[in-house]
């Protein structure tokens, strides 16, 4: 009776306790109309304030970014968005947000960091048997891409 009692509970809780097919009752977020903001950095000391209005209805959600941001919108051949999702890229910045959980807004963007390091700068002559030698180094800058991310708060205005 025990074993019957474990192998019931393992598959109950392998099976998520109830059916996958179920219909959903609860969208995951309240309906209404939200304002997002983020400030994401574009450049190394540089942000990018990026704002605007998000509406819930239903299992749809319509996003209105400001001006300098635009709806991402799938080229043909390439997979569309999920129902429900939508992304927005804001110079250089994607922000992506998810009807069934609105609090997992992301953004994210790629900045340059600038790096240093030295490179030789004059060379010992030598002949061709040997290997030259650094006689002077300078440092040099160059950049890194790097990939940043955070959260979009969000905030419930009607």
């Amino acid at each position: 009776m025990r074993a019957r009692l474990l192998i019931a509970c393992v598959a109950i809780t392998a099976c998520g306790g109830a059916s996958r097919s179920a219909p959903a009752t609860n969208f995951g977020s309240e309906e209404g109309v939200y304002e997002y903001s983020a400030s994401v950095p574009h450049q190394v000391g540089q942000t990018i304030r990026v704002q605007g209005t998000l509406s819930v209805v239903g299992d749809s959600l319509y996003v209105q970014p400001d001006s300098g941001c635009y709806l991402y919108r799938p080229a043909v051949g390439q997979a569309p968005l999920r129902p429900g999702a939508a992304t927005i890229n804001c110079g250089g910045a994607s922000l992506n947000f998810d009807r069934r959980n609105l609090k997992s807004g992301t953004w994210y963007s790629v900045v340059q960091v600038p790096k240093q390091r030295n490179v030789c700068a004059q060379y010992e002559p030598r002949d061709a048997a040997r290997s030259p030698r650094c006689l002077r180094w300078r440092p040099e800058t160059f950049y890194e891409s790097q990939r940043r991310t955070g959260v979009v708060q969000l905030r419930l205005i009607q």
